[in-house]
């Protein structure tokens, strides 16, 4: 398979000063430009706008973007016929594990570290489709599923392509194989009772260290540091399958919680509002779950919806089928909300597809795109690094040979942290499907 990848990692322009000449910017915060350039330094997008041509004097209008003068020593990128797109980026997906979960309900210390498959299939589909961006976490069989990763579909290494290591704890209420909705929550509770107690035994000890030194102080004739509790427990002092539990409920580490139904909705706020986590928990919602919208509009987190956006139900009265298209019923309602893949259907495959659908659909076409771009960045808490084409940003961009929702377009090339890193023309894999070309001269008469 490593051979076949070599045109996904194919050698582009050094990631120094780099400019990109646009037919058309689509920067989804702001108007588009036409004609534009992106300038890039050391991995990050400094400057977009009109490029300043030479001998011309250019009159900007209020609300046009600035023009801008190509520095001489800028690595050059011609896309003056190609639309630019920010990286798209995907805010929940097991794949790319060698097994989504663990047979024990209970695993918070766990990470998918250890289980990422770099030469998988899938992160070279994702660079390939002009997904730059995943959180990269534990599936939904579970009652806690460990811990997540921010990921680069590109690199050698799971290191290599980590963007934040913190990725966040999976967590489901829906209950896992062999389980049911009781024993589920009744598994959480229990957990999380646990931890309580566990805290406050950690805490009695500190304490109790804490005394002992005060009482040995006075008898030296000194003065003792006075701390209060909160500054007593160190991260030493907790057991190592504990920590990040404690660095959940403590609000150091972000959730997200499976709800495959719409009654599993008032469960998850429930757990993560009694565990202090409310604040930094997102809904990973199944498709019958929009009916508890407005609960979810209440708590006022974002979700992630599942890749299958139409819910049909039979109404048990009348027999007649109802159809609920999902995206535009959170839109409707102002939350915010992400796409994800799966590869169960051709389009679902896809994030540009699924956007595409929302907008078919009365979703406007604003939203689809904040939806596979800046919402899911926002959500990983990397919205100021990504999900859009603005100065200070990591310069992760789609060259695309038309309209990001046009199904007749393909990304031509990916640009990562100012570095081409795909190549459709050097996408060997891509070459042999589509033109049929031979096995490799070494394969043939075996």
């Amino acid at each position: 398979m490593i051979p076949l990848l070599l045109g996904l990692l194919a050698a582009g322009p050094s990631a120094g000063k780099v400019a990109v000449r646009a037919g058309r910017i689509v920067p989804v915060v702001g108007p588009e430009i036409r004609d534009g350039v992106i300038l890039i330094e050391d991995g990050r997008i400094t400057a977009v706008g009109r490029e300043k041509k030479e001998g011309t004097e250019e009159e900007r209008r209020p609300g046009e973007p600035p023009f801008l003068e190509v520095p001489w020593d800028a690595t050059a990128i011609d896309a003056s016929e190609q639309t630019v797109f920010p990286g798209m980026v995907e805010a929940h997906s097991f794949r790319g594990l060698d097994r989504p979960n663990e047979n024990v309900p209970v695993t918070p210390f766990v990470t998918v570290l250890d289980a990422i498959d770099p030469v998988s299939f899938y992160f070279e589909d994702a660079l390939r489709d002009g997904i730059t961006t995943i959180l990269v976490i534990p599936g939904n069989n579970c009652v806690i599923g460990g811990q997540g990763r921010v990921l680069k579909p590109y690199g050698r290494t799971a290191e290599a392509m980590t963007v934040k290591p913190e990725g966040g704890m999976k967590l489901s209420v829906s209950p896992k194989s062999g389980f049911t909705r009781l024993s589920q929550m009744a598994e959480l509770r229990k957990t999380f009772a646990d931890l309580r107690e566990y805290r406050e035994r950690v805490l009695e000890r500190k304490r109790d260290e804490r005394e002992e030194e005060k009482t040995k102080a006075e008898r030296e004739g000194r003065k003792s540091e006075a701390k209060a509790d909160a500054d007593l427990v160190r991260e030493d002092d907790l057991d190592a399958r504990k920590r990040p539990l404690v660095d959940l409920v403590e609000g150091r580490m972000a959730a997200f919680v499976w709800c495959e139904r719409a009654m599993d909705v008032a469960h998850a706020i429930e757990v993560a509002r009694e565990n202090g986590f409310l604040a930094r928990t997102t809904l990973v919602l199944g498709p019958e779950a929009w009916k508890a919208a407005d609960e979810i509009k209440a708590c006022g987190r974002p979700v992630v919806l599942d890749a299958d956006l139409v819910h049909l139900e039979e109404d048990a009265l009348t027999g007649e089928e109802k159809r609920a298209f999902v995206p535009r019923v959170f839109h409707e309602r102002g939350i915010p909300f992400a796409l994800q893949t799966q590869a169960s259907t051709l389009g679902s495959r896809f994030l540009w597809y699924q956007a595409a659908a929302c907008v078919r659909n009365g979703v406007p076409r604003e939203a689809a795109l904040r939806a596979i771009t800046i919402t899911p960045a926002e959500i990983l808490g990397l919205g100021a690094r990504l999900g859009s084409i603005e100065p200070g940003k990591d310069a992760n961009l789609l060259l695309l040979t038309g309209d990001p929702l046009d199904a007749q377009t393909w990304v031509d090339r990916v640009i990562l942290e100012g570095e081409v890193v795909y190549e459709r023309s050097k996408d060997e894999r891509l070459r042999r499907l589509l033109e049929g070309k031979d096995a490799p001269r070494e394969e043939k008469g075996k």
